[in-house]
Protein backbone atom coordinates (compact mmCIF):
# COMPACT_ATOMS: atom_id res chain seq x y z
CA UNK A 1 0.00 0.00 0.00
CA UNK A 2 1.68 3.28 -1.26
CA UNK A 3 1.14 6.66 0.62
CA UNK A 4 -2.05 8.35 -1.31
CA UNK A 5 -1.59 11.09 -4.14
CA UNK A 6 -4.18 12.77 -5.32
CA UNK A 7 -4.50 12.28 -9.17
CA UNK A 8 -4.18 16.33 -9.27
CA UNK A 9 -0.26 15.73 -7.79
CA UNK A 10 0.37 13.00 -9.88
CA UNK A 11 -0.78 14.51 -12.64
CA UNK A 12 1.23 17.89 -12.15
CA UNK A 13 4.65 16.12 -10.82
CA UNK A 14 4.10 13.85 -14.25
CA UNK A 15 4.15 16.69 -16.21
CA UNK A 16 6.46 17.99 -14.70
CA UNK A 17 8.78 14.90 -15.46
CA UNK A 18 8.06 15.12 -19.30
CA UNK A 19 8.79 18.75 -19.05
CA UNK A 20 12.59 18.11 -17.12
CA UNK A 21 13.31 15.08 -19.87
CA UNK A 22 12.69 17.73 -22.82
CA UNK A 23 15.43 20.32 -21.32
CA UNK A 24 12.82 22.76 -20.33
CA UNK A 25 14.34 25.60 -18.25
CA UNK A 26 10.70 26.31 -16.36
CA UNK A 27 10.54 22.90 -15.12
CA UNK A 28 14.14 23.14 -13.49
CA UNK A 29 12.77 26.20 -11.64
CA UNK A 30 9.62 24.41 -10.76
CA UNK A 31 10.94 21.62 -9.03
CA UNK A 32 13.20 23.85 -7.08
CA UNK A 33 9.96 25.80 -6.14
CA UNK A 34 8.32 22.62 -5.09
CA UNK A 35 11.10 20.65 -3.19
CA UNK A 36 13.76 23.02 -2.56
CA UNK A 37 12.86 23.25 1.29
CA UNK A 38 12.85 19.46 1.66
CA UNK A 39 16.26 18.92 0.09
CA UNK A 40 17.58 21.39 2.03
CA UNK A 41 16.26 20.23 5.24
CA UNK A 42 17.81 16.90 3.85
CA UNK A 43 20.89 17.98 3.52
CA UNK A 44 21.01 19.99 6.84
CA UNK A 45 20.30 16.88 9.04
CA UNK A 46 23.20 14.80 6.82
CA UNK A 47 25.55 17.81 7.13
CA UNK A 48 24.73 20.00 10.17
CA UNK A 49 25.75 22.95 8.38
CA UNK A 50 23.86 25.35 6.57
CA UNK A 51 25.94 26.55 4.09
CA UNK A 52 27.42 22.86 3.17
CA UNK A 53 23.58 21.88 2.82
CA UNK A 54 22.95 25.11 0.22
CA UNK A 55 25.94 23.77 -1.87
CA UNK A 56 24.42 20.09 -1.58
CA UNK A 57 20.82 21.32 -2.51
CA UNK A 58 22.07 23.08 -5.49
CA UNK A 59 24.52 20.14 -6.80
CA UNK A 60 21.08 17.77 -5.93
CA UNK A 61 19.34 19.69 -8.54
CA UNK A 62 21.83 19.55 -11.14
CA UNK A 63 21.57 15.88 -10.79
CA UNK A 64 18.34 15.63 -10.96
CA UNK A 65 18.37 17.76 -14.25
CA UNK A 66 21.20 15.59 -15.62
CA UNK A 67 19.79 12.14 -14.59
CA UNK A 68 15.68 13.72 -15.50
CA UNK A 69 15.30 10.29 -17.71
CA UNK A 70 15.63 8.53 -14.98
CA UNK A 71 13.20 9.47 -12.99
CA UNK A 72 9.52 7.39 -13.64
CA UNK A 73 6.71 9.89 -14.61
CA UNK A 74 3.94 9.06 -12.38
CA UNK A 75 6.38 8.64 -9.51
CA UNK A 76 6.62 10.67 -6.52
CA UNK A 77 10.09 12.98 -6.74
CA UNK A 78 10.46 13.78 -3.32
CA UNK A 79 12.09 9.95 -2.54
CA UNK A 80 14.52 9.97 -5.80
CA UNK A 81 14.88 14.18 -4.72
CA UNK A 82 16.23 12.63 -1.09
CA UNK A 83 18.05 9.73 -1.99
CA UNK A 84 20.04 12.10 -4.55
CA UNK A 85 19.85 15.28 -1.45
CA UNK A 86 21.79 12.57 0.94
CA UNK A 87 24.27 11.04 -1.61
CA UNK A 88 25.64 14.88 -2.15
CA UNK A 89 25.56 15.80 1.23
CA UNK A 90 27.67 12.40 1.98
CA UNK A 91 30.07 13.09 -0.84
CA UNK A 92 30.67 17.01 0.27
CA UNK A 93 30.86 16.18 3.42
CA UNK A 94 33.08 13.68 3.42
CA UNK A 95 32.15 11.34 5.94
CA UNK A 96 33.26 7.87 6.88
CA UNK A 97 31.04 4.70 6.75
CA UNK A 98 30.55 3.27 10.43
CA UNK A 99 32.49 0.34 10.86
CA UNK A 100 34.71 1.16 7.92
CA UNK A 101 38.77 1.68 7.63
CA UNK A 102 40.50 5.26 7.51
CA UNK A 103 40.23 5.04 3.14
CA UNK A 104 38.26 8.18 2.99
CA UNK A 105 35.66 6.48 1.50
CA UNK A 106 32.13 7.61 1.87
CA UNK A 107 28.48 5.79 1.75
CA UNK A 108 27.89 7.92 -1.08
CA UNK A 109 31.16 5.60 -2.82
CA UNK A 110 29.57 2.93 -1.76
CA UNK A 111 26.11 3.33 -3.81
CA UNK A 112 25.59 3.73 -7.39
CA UNK A 113 24.67 7.17 -8.01
CA UNK A 114 21.24 6.43 -9.82
CA UNK A 115 18.94 4.86 -7.62
CA UNK A 116 16.29 3.15 -9.50
CA UNK A 117 13.06 5.33 -8.19
CA UNK A 118 11.88 1.87 -6.67
CA UNK A 119 14.55 2.16 -4.18
CA UNK A 120 14.27 5.97 -3.63
CA UNK A 121 10.90 5.16 -2.78
CA UNK A 122 12.06 2.43 -0.34
CA UNK A 123 14.45 4.50 1.03
CA UNK A 124 12.03 7.45 1.72
CA UNK A 125 9.65 5.08 2.67
CA UNK A 126 11.50 3.66 5.42
CA UNK A 127 13.10 7.11 6.56
CA UNK A 128 9.20 8.34 6.75
CA UNK A 129 8.61 5.03 8.97
CA UNK A 130 11.48 6.01 11.66
CA UNK A 131 11.12 9.51 11.76
CA UNK A 132 7.24 8.76 12.44
CA UNK A 133 8.42 6.93 15.75
CA UNK A 134 8.35 8.02 19.29
CA UNK A 135 11.64 9.56 20.36
CA UNK A 136 12.73 7.61 22.66
CA UNK A 137 11.87 4.07 20.36
CA UNK A 138 13.60 6.20 16.87
CA UNK A 139 17.08 6.30 19.46
CA UNK A 140 17.48 3.07 19.79
CA UNK A 141 16.57 2.28 16.42
CA UNK A 142 19.44 4.79 14.79
CA UNK A 143 21.70 3.52 18.23
CA UNK A 144 21.15 -0.04 17.00
CA UNK A 145 20.97 -0.06 13.40
CA UNK A 146 22.91 3.26 12.23
CA UNK A 147 25.71 3.19 14.56
CA UNK A 148 25.61 -0.36 15.47
CA UNK A 149 25.57 -0.69 19.18
CA UNK A 150 24.51 -3.60 21.28
CA UNK A 151 21.27 -3.35 23.11
CA UNK A 152 23.53 -3.32 26.28
CA UNK A 153 25.97 -0.18 25.16
CA UNK A 154 22.52 1.48 24.45
CA UNK A 155 21.54 1.35 28.40
CA UNK A 156 24.95 2.13 29.34
CA UNK A 157 24.54 4.81 26.94
CA UNK A 158 21.28 6.21 28.40
CA UNK A 159 21.54 5.62 31.67
CA UNK A 160 18.55 2.59 31.55
CA UNK A 161 18.03 -0.58 32.12
CA UNK A 162 18.24 -3.84 29.42
CA UNK A 163 14.49 -4.10 29.59
CA UNK A 164 13.71 -0.44 29.17
CA UNK A 165 15.72 -0.67 25.74
CA UNK A 166 14.41 -3.96 25.07
CA UNK A 167 11.11 -2.82 25.31
CA UNK A 168 11.47 -0.04 23.62
CA UNK A 169 13.30 -1.97 20.77
CA UNK A 170 10.47 -4.55 20.50
CA UNK A 171 7.63 -1.74 19.96
CA UNK A 172 9.63 0.21 17.69
CA UNK A 173 10.10 -2.42 15.84
CA UNK A 174 6.60 -3.87 15.84
CA UNK A 175 5.43 -0.02 14.65
CA UNK A 176 8.09 -0.58 11.59
CA UNK A 177 6.78 -3.60 10.26
CA UNK A 178 3.60 -2.49 10.70
CA UNK A 179 4.58 0.96 8.51
CA UNK A 180 6.30 -0.91 6.61
CA UNK A 181 4.87 -4.15 5.66
CA UNK A 182 4.15 -3.27 2.39
CA UNK A 183 7.39 -3.27 1.30
CA UNK A 184 7.45 -6.94 1.99
CA UNK A 185 4.48 -7.36 -0.30
CA UNK A 186 6.41 -5.90 -3.00
CA UNK A 187 9.33 -7.90 -2.27
CA UNK A 188 7.52 -11.28 -2.33
CA UNK A 189 5.94 -9.96 -5.91
CA UNK A 190 9.56 -8.75 -7.61
CA UNK A 191 11.95 -11.16 -5.85
CA UNK A 192 15.91 -10.67 -7.11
Amino acid sequence: MQEFRPASVVADDTELAHALRAGDDDAVRELVRRYGGPVFVTAVRVLGDRALADEATRQTFVHAWRGSDRFEPGSDFGPWLAAIARRCALDIGGRDQPGDDDSGATLADSRPMDLSVTEAETLWSVRRAIEALDHDERDVVRLAHLEGRSHSEIADLRGLSIGVINARSYRSHRRLVNRLGHLRDLQEEDPR
